[in-house]
């Protein structure tokens, strides 16, 4: 007895999708975040009316994330000394994807940090170094653990070290 497949000449198949079925058509936004250290034990903070943050900006089309890093902070006398590309986060929002690129840049004193003017939409920032804890002796532990610790958020706080807090 012929089964039905050996009755018909070709069996048609649907065609494949052209994109995944829970991939979104809106675009990924891309940014830039800066971590710009101030000596051996502070940051570069943008604070905006008490709100602290690191110095971040949007990456346009057509633009590397080393050409938008220069951008948000502005006043250095021979801008951003070598930019360097630390880490890319992904993270899936509801209905888009968000990448940001982390970059820092070489050691900078406090009288060049004194100079730059942060470009926030919102509004006029003061830029400042916050201290926080001591980057050096922490990164080597935190090279030792899985990825997802690695990416805990920095510490920074409004002028006194970290480790007086903790006690």
């Amino acid at each position: 007895m012929p089964t039905i497949t050996a009755l018909l000449p070709r069996a048609v198949h649907a065609p494949a999708p052209a994109q995944a079925p829970y991939e979104d058509c809106r675009p990924p936004i891309h940014g830039v975040s800066l971590l710009v250290p101030v000596g051996a034990d502070a940051l570069v903070v943008a604070d905006l009316r008490s709100l602290i943050m690191l110095p971040t900006g949007t990456v346009s089309d057509g633009q590397t994330p080393e050409q938008a890093a220069r951008d948000p902070l502005l006043g250095a006398p021979d801008g951003l000394p070598a930019l360097q590309r630390v880490d890319c986060v992904r993270k899936r929002l509801r209905r888009r994807k968000v990448v940001t690129h982390v970059l820092a840049t070489k050691p900078m004193t406090r009288e060049t940090v004194a100079q730059f003017a942060y470009r926030d939409p919102r509004g006029l920032a003061l830029v400042r170094a916050a201290v926080g804890l001591s980057a050096r002796p922490e990164m080597s532990r935190r090279d030792r653990l899985p990825d997802p610790h690695r990416r805990r958020p920095l510490r920074a706080s409004g002028g006194e070290p970290a480790s007086a807090r903790r006690r």
